[in-house]
């Protein structure tokens, strides 16, 4: 299979990609019947296909949540493995420098300005 690597827009694929995709779906005790190799190539061609963005616009705010703590691993987390590896990976990603217009900067500021105002509400009772 040609390395399929999901970015923020979808991409076309190609039959050559589809080649280790499961032929049909069966669920088995409320499982579906693919090899760990099966449900990574799958995952990595709809990722591929949908793009990245219309994942997070699909996902719920529960399961957003739960992958950004993933992603963000406090500090509380550092002995788990699998979290290690994930912030390893995720810190390797090179992010492109941007500029943003001044317009972008103070609507950032007003929306961490609004932010920090309910945090500090946190715990304080109103009638």
């Amino acid at each position: 299979m040609s390395k399929l690597i999901p970015r923020r827009e979808g991409q076309k694929l190609t039959y050559k990609s589809m080649e280790k995709l499961p032929e049909k779906i069966e669920l088995i005790n409320g499982n579906l019947s693919f090899t760990e190799n099966e449900k990574k190539a799958l995952l990595l061609a709809l990722l591929t296909n949908t793009g990245l963005e219309f994942l997070i616009n699909v996902l719920p705010e529960q399961s957003l949540l739960a992958l950004k703590n993933l992603i963000c691993a406090t500090n509380e987390t550092k002995n788990d493995k699998s979290v290690e590896k994930m912030v390893k990976r995720v810190s390797k990603v090179r992010v492109p420098e941007i500029s943003l217009s001044p317009h972008t900067e103070r609507l950032m500021k007003q929306n961490q300005d609004v932010i920090e105002f309910l945090q500090s509400l946190k715990g304080k009772h109103f009638l």
